[in-house]
């Protein structure tokens, strides 16, 4: 399992270590409203119940989004814990009536068996703005396939920019107004799928920096998505649909 961990501090200033994943699934067609009810539910009416589950997995916080593409709906999921190993764990053998619920649910609409393996994604990026850790911000999560032969142009930017052009990265991201980006290979039966997740004040500020400045860094990752993904960047996109914002 490719995770992140990231030291955070508390109000008593103690050192909590924060593990990381993002990763994307279809959502079954014709399931997408089922979906969206389902994360409704632990949002509302369920909500004690979601949150008896997560903290018993260890989990501190969790998002969700639906993002349409031309091959149908990806839900994209981003989760927070101490232990990763043991919130999947907890989610593939509990037998806490909503947390079996949940597995029958993920079969359901994703066609996916939260008790067999799950290829998890490989970590590229965990970048945070320093003395932002731990505060609250809007968030958005997106998910691009890797054009055939493109995986390593991919894990060439993500080498740079956590190598030697971090300093203009962070610089770049500052004035986009950025505070936190992870970012992952998520290998899927089509290939690879490029997972991330970014945070921002303004996001659409944010966005639409990445998107016309002359920043030399915001060239090189526009060059790099028009490379990688066969997208212009530029030319806007839908941005996915939230559905879940859960935290302890």
């Amino acid at each position: 399992m490719a995770i992140t961990d990231e030291s955070t501090s508390t109000a008593d200033d103690l050192s909590v270590v924060t593990q990381k994943i993002a990763f994307c699934t279809p959502v079954l067609p014709g399931l997408e409203d089922a979906h969206r009810q389902d994360m409704a539910a632990a949002s509302g009416d369920r909500r004690e119940q979601h949150t008896e589950s997560r903290r018993r997995a260890g989990i501190t916080l969790e998002r969700a989004w639906h993002q349409e593409t031309p091959d149908g709906t990806l839900a994209i999921v981003y989760i927070e814990a101490a232990d990763l190993e043991k919130v999947f764990g907890v989610m593939a053998t509990s037998e806490d009536p909503y947390d079996v619920d949940f597995r029958e649910s993920v079969q359901r609409i994703h066609g996916i068996d939260l008790t067999g393996e799950f290829p998890f994604p490989d970590l590229l990026l965990d970048w945070t703005a320093p003395g932002t850790a731990g505060t609250a911000a809007p968030m958005l999560g997106y998910a691009a396939p890797i054009l055939p032969g493109k995986e390593g142009a991919d894990r060439s930017y993500y080498e740079a920019i956590t190598g030697d052009r971090h300093d203009d990265f962070v610089a770049s991201q500052r004035a986009a107004g950025i505070t936190s980006q992870a970012a992952f290979h998520q290998p899927t039966p089509a290939g690879p799928v490029a997972v991330g997740v970014m945070a921002a004040a303004d996001l659409e500020g944010a966005i639409e920096y990445l998107a016309t400045s002359d920043d030399p860094m915001a060239n090189y990752f526009r060059d790099t998505v028009r490379e990688v993904h066969g997208m212009d960047f530029e030319d806007g996109f839908l941005l996915p649909e939230p559905l879940l914002d859960w935290s302890v």
